[in-house]
């Protein structure tokens, strides 16, 4: 899941503006597995706006539009990342780097094995991306799925058709996409019925994916996990109903409340959860047995190009919150 943005409209009598939204820039910190260097060799700077990890390898976006690259590196998916500003997205698979340009195009380094690179879609209106098992997910500006790579568990022939889809998640083979009603598309590998198992109804406000699981947000701020429970991630989830973010790894699933806070749960052999940060976060993201987060306390607010104006209604002011998601 991608991390929130924040943008707040304050509308006058009938008055048509536009405003820049905010996009909240931090310093990337990591916690748990550190074996290719993922959590040792974190760049610093306090400019990132988002982050990617599927194995060991790091990607981070950088507020100027260019991506970072740490960690692992069997097959160039850290030393041929691209360089230049621009770039809107970024993801990772096993061994391959992906990240939509400055143009919506789609670009991808690092391992072809499964055609990750080879059989990327063409075309320059792509709005986000995610990488899964040996597999590329992205939507459109329509809100079209697109997949490409490894489909042993028809992750890709079996992505849903038609536009309309709002975030999309992945980890492994199971694959879940938020359309705009707030429902769950989902499709792939269902061994523990993390595809079978998915919650009906509207109104979910952000989706992720672990390895066997699914995680949610509901309308009302609560959490819902589905799939396999060896690790709690479903008999564990925590209360409450202030969560904004979900993100998870492997076995292990985190989600950010309101007040920045992070929430960890599942499994913890290489203190994935025991060593959660305390502070304030703006977003949270899971890694190869491991929890990266972007810092809010030392976030510095950049502003976006100017978002199309909103026609104000009324003798008062309309304020409005809109959360950009990723996301997972």
């Amino acid at each position: 899941m991608k991390p929130f943005r924040s943008l707040t409209f304050v509308l006058g009598v009938l008055a048509f503006a536009a405003s820049p939204a905010i996009v909240i820039a931090g310093p990337i910190v990591g916690w748990g597995d550190d074996d290719s260097g993922q959590l040792t060799d974190i760049p610093a700077g306090d400019d990132f706006v988002d982050f990617a990890n599927y194995y060991a390898t790091g990607l981070g976006l950088r507020a100027d539009g260019s991506i970072a690259a740490w960690g692992y590196d069997s097959d160039g998916q850290v030393s041929l990342a691209p360089t230049g500003t621009g770039y809107q997205d970024v993801a990772t698979t096993y061994y391959t780097g992906f990240a939509i340009d400055s143009t919506g195009a789609i670009v991808g380094w690092g391992d072809d094995g499964e055609g990750e690179i080879s059989d990327i879609p063409a075309g320059n209106n792509f709005t986000r991306i995610v990488g899964g098992y040996y597999a590329g997910f992205a939507l459109d500006n329509l809100g079209n799925i697109y997949g490409w790579g490894d489909d042993d568990s028809d992750q890709i022939s079996d992505a849903p058709t038609g536009g309309g889809y709002t975030d999309i998640a992945t980890w492994y083979a199971n694959v879940y996409a938020l359309a705009a009603d707030g429902s769950i598309a989902a499709w792939g590998y269902d061994n523990y019925g993390q595809v079978s198992n998915v919650p009906t109804g509207m109104g979910f406000l952000d989706i992720t994916a672990s390895t066997y699981n699914g995680i949610a947000i509901a309308p009302d701020g609560s959490l819902v996990a589905w799939g396999d429970d060896d690790y709690g991630i479903v008999s564990n989830v925590p209360t409450g109903n202030d969560f904004v973010q979900v993100a998870a790894t492997d076995y292990t699933a985190f989600a950010l409340r309101s007040d920045g806070s992070i929430a960890g749960w599942g499994y913890d052999f290489y203190s994935e959860v025991s060593d959660i940060p305390s502070g304030q976060f703006e977003s949270v993201y899971g890694g190869y047995y491991s929890g990266f987060a972007i810092t809010a306390s030392d976030a510095t607010p950049i502003p976006e190009p100017a978002t199309v104006g909103l026609l104000g209604l009324g003798l008062a002011g309309l304020a409005l919150r809109a959360r950009r998601r990723s996301p997972k």
